[in-house]
């Protein structure tokens, strides 16, 4: 019996849970290819996956339809471990083919050993590919030189010359194409990236080099499917003990929430839909807010393409950079005054909290933000002159009021140039 079809849900909320089948796939087959019961790591992603899955808007409390959170959380995790017992397992005799001696389990170490030469060293020639991916015919070379030559020329000569055969003897080009393909395959890449990159700065920081340390580093990268592949490293070294230091903020699950939602923003799709491409303004290039018949179309479609078209208004006046990479939709529902003139839009919502608006209040947003531009007054961020102006204005106060000692009644707000969340 397959996996089942999840009939207790909705058709999005069907095609969200099914999203994550491909990243299931690539993780059985690097990590578990197996599948063995008990895994510890698969139970790991399962709960991972879980947690990312319950944070979509489809599965707020007023859309499971009066269930329980975790008897909703208990059935999409019967579904991962049916399909991986089931559907997955099943398929493998017929989708696999083992085509040298080395067991699945080898075989997958040493192809990640090889990409993560490839993503990590970018030294890395195509030659030097074919002799780590093909050694035997090096080693062949190596015989045919060696029975050439006198019986007392030095080993160094023999294996430049076998070098130098061994890579004569293939077709470089092809090798040339099969480091690119690796480095262009992103879909493995961000497989195994995580991975190679945490133990990576780990065994920077175990060689003492900096003394004791905790290091936790953010990643995002959109996938295929157009969904987000996130999480955040831990590592960490204990000089006195010279052992790895296992750490977690408490307030993790917290803070990776916070940084999923900030990727999502941030991280271009790969294919963006029409409607998120905007028209733009003969001259200024100011992005134009669509036409949309509200009676056709549901509350979420309008506040995805508010969410986009708000970006799209700020990169406008603010172009993506590493002091600001995005609109920070948190500080702006926080310090409004900060972002946008609020004598002259005076908005009766909270923009950011949550992205874009409250569900309620996203129709009324878009007919306030359709009419000001249907007046050739679009909604407009501070540019980035302004922000850099204030926060000048901003030091200079600060510094002033460090220099005549008086007390500070009240926390200073501070420039969201210089503080992202």
């Amino acid at each position: 019996m397959g996996a089942p079809p999840l009939p207790k849900f909705s058709p999005a909320q069907r095609k969200h849970i099914l999203s994550f089948l491909d990243d299931f796939t690539k993780y059985l087959t690097q990590y578990n290819p197996n599948v063995q019961n008990y895994h510890s790591g698969t139970t790991k992603w399962i709960s991972g996956t879980l947690a990312a899955v319950m944070q979509h808007d489809l599965f707020d409390i007023g859309n499971l339809g009066g269930k329980n959170p975790s008897e909703v959380e208990g059935d999409i995790r019967t579904f991962f471990r049916n399909w991986k017992n089931n559907t997955y397992k099943k398929s493998l005799p017929s989708t696999i083919t083992i085509t040298s001696t080395l067991s699945p389990g080898l075989a997958v170490a040493l192809n990640d050993a090889l990409r993560g030469l490839v993503i990590f060293d970018p030294d890395l020639s195509p030659k030097d590919l074919m002799f780590r991916e093909k050694p035997e015919l090096y080693q062949k070379a190596y015989k045919e030189i060696k029975g050439e030559l006198p019986t007392d020329t030095p080993t160094v000569v023999i294996a430049q010359k076998a070098r130098k055969r061994a890579w004569e003897s293939v077709d470089q080009e092809e090798w040339a194409q099969r480091k690119r393909a690796l480095e262009l395959d992103t879909t493995q890449n961000q497989g195994v990236w995580a991975r190679f990159l945490r133990e990576a700065i780990q065994q920077n920081l175990d060689r003492g080099i900096v003394g004791s340390s905790a290091v936790g580093v953010m990643y995002a990268f959109r996938t295929v499917s157009e969904g987000l592949q996130y999480g955040i490293l831990y590592v960490g070294h204990n000089s006195a003990t010279k052992t790895e230091i296992q750490h977690q903020p408490q307030s993790h699950a917290e803070i990776l929430k916070l940084w999923r939602e900030h990727a999502d923003i941030c991280v271009p799709y790969l294919k963006t839909p029409d409607v998120y491409q905007f028209k733009r303004e003969a001259g200024t290039n100011f992005p134009k807010l669509p036409e949309l018949d509200l009676d056709d179309v549901v509350v979420r479609q309008v506040a995805g393409v508010l969410t986009h078209y708000l970006a799209a208004v700020w990169d406008h006046g603010y172009p993506a950079d590493n002091a600001m990479p995005c609109l920070p939709w948190l500080r702006l529902a926080l310090d409004p005054e900060a972002h946008y003139d609020t004598d002259i839009f005076t908005l009766p919502w909270t923009l950011g909290g949550p992205i874009p608006c409250k569900l309620s209040d996203t129709l009324s947003l878009y007919e306030w933000l359709k009419e000001l531009q249907d007046a050739g007054t679009p909604f407009q961020f501070r540019s980035k002159e302004d922000y850099l102006e204030r926060a000048r204005a901003s030091a200079t106060q600060l510094d002033a009021d460090l220099e005549q000692g008086d007390e500070v009644l009240e926390t200073p707000k501070v420039c969201p140039l210089f503080t992202r969340y």
